[in-house]
């Protein structure tokens, strides 16, 4: 019984995670791309990864984290930030709904500042293996930490080169 149950585990873990392989790509939070991106990975094959935040939250005062990524036994990804993009200072102010903010509130003024971490930050996602949409017959998607990614892009130097990201 106790074997069962071990191969019933094993082929529901072949099942949901992905491979080491079919990490290397961009996963857009969103099917489209709108008035900036959603939350948006971009991982590397040299095991290096970006990570922005919703362009169109105007209510942040982190805007990326970078670092290394490494792929664990059990299917999950450990992310190590070792430098980050934030806002020093500014106001917090009701958003004006002009333009791209989709947040109630924004920040005017403050400094944008890259920070190199003394002590990295881990943190471990989980990630699941690519499925077609069913919808979006052209798209594929994985689920990161119980949320929908759409891979939007293979090669993620082409997407950096084209987007300037």
């Amino acid at each position: 019984m106790i074997k069962l149950v071990l191969f019933l585990s094993l082929i529901t873990n072949l099942s949901t995670s992905i491979s080491k392989d079919q990490i290397p790509g961009v996963y857009h939070n969103c099917s489209g791309v709108f008035s900036g991106y959603c939350d948006l990975y971009i991982f590397y094959p040299d095991g290096s990864y970006k990570f922005y935040y919703n362009q169109m939250n105007c209510d942040k005062t982190e805007f990326w984290c970078k670092g290394n990524w490494e792929f664990n036994q059990d299917g999950t990804i450990t992310l190590t930030t070792a430098e980050k993009e934030i806002l020093v200072g500014g106001k917090r102010i009701k958003s004006s709904g002009d333009g791209s903010c989709g947040s109630e509130y924004e920040y005017l003024g403050g400094e944008h500042v890259i920070v190199t971490l003394e002590n990295p930050e881990s943190i471990v996602i989980t990630i699941t293996n690519l499925q077609q949409d069913p919808e979006l017959d052209y798209l594929r998607f994985t689920m990161i930490n119980e949320s929908k990614f759409w891979k939007i892009s293979e090669d993620p130097y082409e997407f950096t080169k084209n987007t300037g990201l």
